[in-house]
């Protein structure tokens, strides 16, 4: 049984576990506004996470909530436009930088059902590898200056059920 712990929380039929997605890397060069940070979890953060999955039941599934996005299609059209190539750009501070290890680790815990995430202003749903990835836009749309990419500014109510299966809403605000 998994002890009670606020990066954990049992939410209805699911069990949350919270991760922080900023990692902060400083440059110190000649500009010092030049740090930046951008979607991963450090080693010792994933060595946590490996545990908390580790500890929760089999039969218990689990929702990950981070802010960046683990995986999200709209990271890569963020910038609204594509690289000269037709490449998307998908920076490394609007997706997670180490979705793969994430992923490797994710395939070990058929339990895990959904990924939720805010950050880049934009909704999408992902379905990969029997994971559902929710980015749920912003309630403050375009920061507060009406829609942002065709997006009203919103928030997402989920309902979980005691099977597994959940069920996502945006509501636009204002």
């Amino acid at each position: 049984m998994v002890q009670s712990d606020p990066s954990c929380p049992d939410i209805a039929a699911a069990h949350a576990v919270v991760i922080d997605a900023f990692y902060f890397f400083f440059r110190r060069h000649i500009d010092e506004k030049q740090n930046f940070n951008f979607g991963k979890i450090d080693e010792k953060q994933f060595e946590w996470l490996k545990q908390k999955l580790s500890e929760i039941s089999k039969d218990h599934f689990i929702c990950l909530v981070s802010h960046i996005p683990i995986l999200s299609i709209c990271s890569g059209l963020f910038f609204n436009k594509t690289e000269v190539n037709g490449d998307l750009i998908i920076k490394r501070n609007l997706m997670h930088s180490d979705f793969f290890e994430l992923k490797k680790l994710f395939n070990e815990y058929t339990n895990i059902k959904t990924c939720l995430s805010g950050h880049i202003h934009l909704q999408d749903e992902v379905h990969y590898h029997n994971i559902s990835y929710f980015c749920n836009g912003a309630i403050s749309g375009n920061w507060w200056k009406g829609s942002f990419q065709e997006f009203d500014p919103a928030y997402a109510i989920f309902e979980f059920y005691e099977d597994g299966t959940f069920k996502r809403e945006m509501k636009n605000f204002g």
